[in-house]
């Protein structure tokens, strides 16, 4: 059998801007910032927007087509995959949650459009027009910063920039896919997706999360069903099986290793977990994947 293609991990290296964390590319189809035909795992956030053509792009097992005026965003720690030829222009913003404030990290942490898990990472807005004076406006003043020296008052500006095109994205998230209307359940739903994104591979017990929410089970499975339609721990183990999922296809790392990383004592538990979700076993799974 072939070996698992080896995953790339992608940096955060910008050409310019380093102390800001932060960084607008202009794109063409021969100057795409990742080695095409390579699988790779971003340690920072892409957001692609597409101004011209159409582009194909593979994350985390899922396809998505990318069409004029439609934006992707892929979440730190995901799969990416730009398969050949590729025709298209665009702009990629490239930047890592550090260049935040504190209190800015603690709200993009419940931001539906920044969740790895996310369902769709696709966004198709109705109108590009609202949109276009947070991408001018942003661009206008990263070049000033990179071509003149730096001031932490120029810094401030383009965090507060940032910040406001996600907040404008995960609204328009929301009214594309939307939640249930904003309240206290809605917080609390947001809160939990983030607790499992920092906690799966170490805590599968439904127990852990109502504790540390301070909710029941009963009552966050209540509200999981009405965002969702999902339990909460079917949302836990979609979330472990899809990590499974890629240390199978892009790791050497062997069944009883993937298991303890994803905090199972117990392989054979874990593999059966999982040909009971897939329907295929661990093995299959990566074999077929890699042929």
């Amino acid at each position: 059998m072939k070996k698992p293609a080896p995953l790339q991990s992608l940096p955060f290296a910008p050409s310019s801007a380093q102390k800001l964390g932060f960084e607008i590319i202009n794109i063409t189809s021969g100057n795409h910032l990742v080695p095409i035909n390579k699988y790779h795992r971003h340690d920072f956030v892409e957001i692609l927007w597409i101004t011209q053509g159409q582009s194909t792009q593979l994350i985390d097992f899922q396809t998505y087509e990318v069409k004029s005026n439609e934006l992707l965003i892929i979440p730190q720690g995901c799969v990416h995959f730009t398969p050949a030829p590729q025709h298209y222009e665009g702009k990629m913003l490239l930047f890592t949650k550090d260049v935040f404030t504190p209190e800015q990290h603690l709200h993009l942490q419940a931001f539906q459009v920044l969740n790895v898990f996310r369902a769709n990472h696709l966004l198709q807005p109705a109108s590009f027009v609202e949109l276009l004076p947070y991408f001018q406006t942003l661009e206008q003043e990263y070049q000033t910063y990179i071509q003149q020296e730096d001031t932490p008052h120029q810094i401030l500006l383009l965090q507060n920039l940032l910040f406001a095109l996600l907040l404008k994205l995960e609204g328009i998230a929301q009214q594309l896919q939307p939640l249930a209307p904003v309240n206290p359940e809605n917080s609390l739903f947001k809160s939990f997706t983030a607790l499992v994104e920092q906690s799966y591979s170490t805590q599968h017990s439904v127990a852990y999360y109502v504790d540390s929410l301070h909710l029941t089970n009963k009552k966050l499975n209540q509200i999981l069903s009405k965002q969702i339609g999902k339990t909460a721990n079917e949302y836990i183990t979609e979330r472990i099986l899809l990590e499974a999922k890629r240390y199978l296809c892009y790791s050497e790392l062997s069944i009883k290793e993937i298991a303890f990383r994803l905090g199972f004592d117990d392989s054979h538990y874990f593999s059966r977990l999982f040909k009971k979700k897939t329907q295929k076993s661990p093995e299959v799974f990566r074999k077929s994947f890699v042929n």
